[in-house]
């Protein structure tokens, strides 16, 4: 290999530790409201990180309910539900939420999080699958990079993989 090719190696290298250090800070600062209204970020294990389980519609509802009973029946890494609910009235989310309160357990309220804005930020991390009815699971590493993504129904497979994701070490 000659010093041209070492050169193109290296940049795009660079080009994606950046994209990945860029991507890992936009999720940090993605806007979200947990089941209180209150504003909130995905809070990421100092060692595990955290996986992402986002819906976009009605008719992904049934798929990330799945992903996130089985994910949380591991109780290995903290699970976040995702809802995008973007351009949906105030009337609307706020008997969503109420409905949500009611029939998700209280120790889980602070990791569903609602999203009323900016859904195509969320867009843009999930690289823009086109199946918004399925649901979408990111895996997350402690410094809040991509590890892996799913998008589909809960399979055994698909739960192995999200949660033996390794991450390259930032070191």
């Amino acid at each position: 290999m000659n010093i041209k090719h070492l050169l193109i190696v290296a940049a795009a290298a660079i080009a994606w530790v950046a994209g990945a250090a860029e991507e890992a800070a936009m999720l940090a600062e993605l806007p979200a409201k947990n089941l209180s209204g209150d504003e909130t970020t995905v809070t990421l294990h100092p060692t595990q990180g955290a996986i992402l389980v986002i819906g976009f519609t009605r008719e992904s509802n049934e798929s990330t309910r799945q992903w996130s009973e089985r994910l949380e029946a591991q109780d290995a890494v903290p699970v976040y539900n995702v809802a995008i609910m973007e351009g949906a009235p105030r009337f609307v989310l706020g008997m969503l939420r109420r409905m949500l309160r009611r029939a998700i357990p209280e120790e889980q309220h602070a990791r569903f999080l609602i999203v009323e804005r900016e859904a195509q930020a969320w867009r843009a991390v999930l690289h823009n699958e086109a199946d918004e009815d399925a649901a979408h699971v990111l895996r997350l590493d402690a410094d809040g990079r991509v590890c892996s993504r799913h998008v589909g129904s809960v399979t055994e497979d698909a739960v192995g993989r999200t949660l033996d994701a390794q991450c390259a070490s930032s070191d």
